[in-house]
């Protein structure tokens, strides 16, 4: 809000979906359980189809969620769409994870400090697109880690832009 963005923060996974839904913001930052079809509890999340549903054009999508950048097969299952699909379809981005995201219990770390630093890049951005700064801030992630682990491993690779990479 210190940069003259209104914000509106929910607690729930119900509440973010009611606000996602009424106020279609032009961008939104969760960090809700997810699968590749919805975030939050099953009867208290924000589903793919909702999302497709709403005119997505030109809304950024960052989420911590395991699995919500995940594609999946259509054939069978329970939602014919992933989530970043439902912002895809009507034009705009996501940047999501494929496999398990990881935090720590002694700060900010791994999966949550990448985000926090994309969302400080992308706060700043001056014009940047959105694949040249995730790129910058993978790149800064293991350019600043005195060691690469595993863990470090598990935060790059699955975390993936979708969308046009040239979008501002």
């Amino acid at each position: 809000s210190s940069t003259g963005l209104t914000v509106n923060c929910a607690n729930s996974d119900l509440a973010f979906a009611h606000i996602y839904e009424n106020s279609q913001p032009s961008s939104a930052w969760t960090s809700f359980h997810s699968n590749h079809y919805s975030m939050g509890l099953f009867g208290e999340s924000l589903e793919a189809e909702s999302l497709y549903r709403i005119n997505a054009s030109n809304t950024f999508m960052g989420t911590i969620g395991c699995h919500a950048g995940l594609n999946v097969a259509d054939a069978g299952l329970i939602s014919d769409l992933d989530l970043v699909q439902g912002v895809a379809f009507n034009g705009g981005t996501t940047i999501g994870s494929t496999a398990y995201t990881y935090g720590s219990s002694w700060g900010i770390n791994y999966t949550e400090a990448l985000i926090a630093d994309f969302t400080d890049r992308f706060l700043a951005a001056d014009g940047q697109s959105m694949g040249t700064l995730l790129q910058t801030t993978k790149q800064a992630y293991l350019a600043s880690r005195p060691w690469f682990d595993y863990l470090d491993a598990k935060t790059l690779m699955p975390i993936n832009l979708y969308g046009l990479p040239m979008v501002r």
